[in-house]
């Protein structure tokens, strides 16, 4: 069975150093190929591009191709799986001042692993998994910071490694699902010493009719080397989710998402922040959606690193389509 999507965002917002256009189409083109009612794969490649023009200062461009294969294997109350995920990046910088117009550009590879096992009975699903990940960097991650005129770029950056560890509990009825999991993160090649994460996450969806409500609390410790000139930092902090959903009818799906994270300490002072989104999506007949997205309406928490960048206080309005050639 083959699955392919096309989608097009278009987002055009400013803060107080300069405005952001930016013009991002995708792909995603996927196979499901059935080996025996035990085992199956899917295979796919996704493609994406990003072009932000932030006015006055530069141009970036990212083009990004994953290919990636997953092995399902299902055999009475078992459940295993097996991924692999691998990245070609490609980035694209061009200054738009008057010094100096040169382009500055970077490829890198990147390779993801997942492993899962679970056990089903009646509606409660236990499921252990081992994941292997990456900080995919932007431009800003390059930037020489020993440039006062910020205009040189590094030849390098760490692939700064996420490794994560985690046991997910999840019962479930014909209009409510209880999620629960308990995970370990251990970050590794980083430019700063390795960070530890270790976090309680519930959620709880119901729904009845047209509503869809989903609420969910995540609680983390977060612990951070010491280095001989740094002493070590530990840290507690939470995140709260509220998220209802409404088909309105129509074709017409009203979304909202408000998440309060709490007050941090890294190396700077994180403030606690509100994140807000407002989305509505329309279908137009079966194999295409449209929708706006208004997100970032509380605005963004103003620390050290976020004034340096000037990306305080970041509202925008995000357009799209996609289309489903496929769709039934």
């Amino acid at each position: 069975m083959l699955y392919i999507e096309t989608g097009l965002g278009y987002s055009n917002n400013s803060n107080e150093a300069y405005k952001i256009r930016s013009t991002v189409p995708s792909l995603i083109a996927e196979f499901t190929i059935p080996f025996s009612k035990d085992l199956s794969m899917i295979a796919g490649w996704e493609i994406d591009y990003a072009n932000s023009l932030l006015t006055g200062l530069r141009r970036e461009q990212y083009l990004n191709n994953d290919f990636y294969v997953q092995l399902d294997y299902t055999h009475g109350p078992w459940v295993l799986s097996f991924g692999d995920r691998f990245r070609i990046n490609n980035f694209w910088n061009k200054f738009e001042n008057n010094e100096d117009r040169s382009t500055w550009s970077y490829h890198r590879n990147e390779n993801a692993l997942h492993a899962s096992i679970g056990y089903k009975h009646q509606r409660h699903f236990v499921q252990g998994t081992f994941s292997r990940s990456y900080f995919n960097p932007t431009i800003v991650d390059f930037l020489n910071i020993n440039d006062e005129n910020h205009n040189s770029f590094l030849t390098d950056f760490r692939t700064n490694l996420a490794w994560r560890a985690e046991a997910r509990y999840n019962y479930q009825t014909s209009n409510f699902v209880l999620t629960g999991s308990l995970l370990h993160t251990w970050l590794t090649d980083m430019l700063l010493p390795n960070e530890y994460v270790t976090g309680l996450r519930t959620s709880a969806t119901w729904n009845k009719g047209p509503l869809r409500l989903t609420v969910g609390a995540n609680f983390f410790h977060r612990h951070i080397n010491g280095t001989p000139n740094m002493e070590s930092l530990y840290n507690n902090f939470y995140q709260l989710k509220l998220a209802p959903v409404w088909q309105i009818g129509k074709g017409f799906r009203l979304s909202s998402v408000l998440l309060y994270n709490s007050r941090q300490q890294y190396f700077y002072e994180i403030h606690p922040h509100l994140y807000a989104s407002v989305k509505i999506n329309k279908d137009l007949g079966k194999h295409v959606n449209i929708y706006a997205d208004f997100h970032d309406i509380a605005g963004q928490p103003t620390g050290l690193t976020d004034d340096l960048l000037h990306s305080y206080k970041n509202r925008a309005l995000t357009i799209g389509l996609t289309y489903y050639p496929f769709r039934k």
